[in-house]
């Protein structure tokens, strides 16, 4: 059995017994008795599981005290992932072996290099046997405000106003997102936070880091995925087809869509139809699912 630690991408950690951890928050840690992996496998929490998700990871909400003020903070956790999501880990581009936790952690710190809000990486620590991950844990400090899947929610009349606020600043986050490499792969409303106390081109944060990917091949077919997982979670008629034409421009760069945006456009459409399928049919086996067990 090997501990090991991912390589970092910055020199501002330290090592903690079995976990690396960004330097000043080992006193809070070990106050919070979380201290090890052991520790981080074994704590309780709010739990935020939820129907479809797979049993071999857990996500906990954790309140820590940090410099005399309570936080809040993610944990997730992995016991035995399938050798499906290891060979997936495998074939990113990381500087040494990782785990499903590893590799969120390169991603945090990727983004923040970029510039791109993001949660902010606490603490990692990992196993493994034979190069197959056992364990692994990544501890996360939360982004500040809620998803933009719950303002959405939230908003009414005031909505389209507020809205034409955001169309530009998400263009542009996304923008910059692609044109460093990555693409998301569950570019949804839910996974991008807004806060409304900040400058409205620092407001927003991406969350779920961990399906993240630098393709080599295909970047086109990827980044039509990411932006029509964010065209199908934006609902009707809250965003009207002129703010999404309006968000498309700025996030091209273009003042008018010319062919190459049009054929975007017409791409991005097919794949959102394709999401809402695939949507139907998931929450129909989901409510079967939970048919059966009552």
């Amino acid at each position: 059995m090997t501990k090991s630690i991912t390589t970092s991408p910055t020199d501002l950690v330290v090592t903690l017994n079995d976990l690396t951890v960004s330097a000043g928050y080992q006193g809070a840690l070990v106050d919070a008795g979380l201290d090890s992996l052991e520790a981080l496998m074994a704590v309780q929490g709010d739990s935020l599981d939820k129907p479809g998700l797979d049993g071999w990871r857990q996500r906990v909400r954790l309140t820590l005290t940090v410099n005399g003020k309570e936080e809040t903070y993610y944990l997730k956790r992995f016991t035995h992932p399938p050798r499906k999501i290891q060979r997936e880990i495998r074939r990113c581009k990381m500087p040494t072996i990782s785990t499903v936790a590893g590799l969120e952690w390169l991603r945090m710190w990727q983004l923040d290099g970029a510039g791109i809000n993001g949660p902010k990486p606490i603490a990692l620590g990992e196993v493994w046997e034979d190069g197959t991950e056992l364990c692994s844990a990544v501890l996360m400090k939360s982004v500040a405000g809620q998803s933009l899947e719950a303002w959405c929610r939230q908003w009414n009349t005031k909505g389209p106003a507020q809205i034409g606020v955001l169309i530009d600043p998400l263009a542009e986050l996304i923008r910059q997102f692609h044109k460093q490499g990555f693409v998301h792969r569950d570019l949804y409303l839910a996974h991008l936070f807004f806060d409304p106390t900040s400058p409205v081109y620092d407001a927003i944060s991406m969350i779920d880091l961990q399906r993240i990917i630098e393709p080599d091949r295909h970047r086109t077919r990827w980044i039509v995925k990411d932006l029509a997982s964010l065209n199908f979670s934006a609902p009707e008629p809250l965003v009207s087809r002129t703010s999404r034409l309006r968000w498309l421009r700025k996030y091209a760069g273009v003042r008018k869509l010319g062919r190459a945006e049009r054929q975007l456009a017409y791409m991005v459409i097919g794949k959102t139809q394709q999401i809402a399928r695939h949507d139907r049919r998931r929450n129909v086996r989901l409510g079967n699912a939970l048919k059966d067990d009552s």
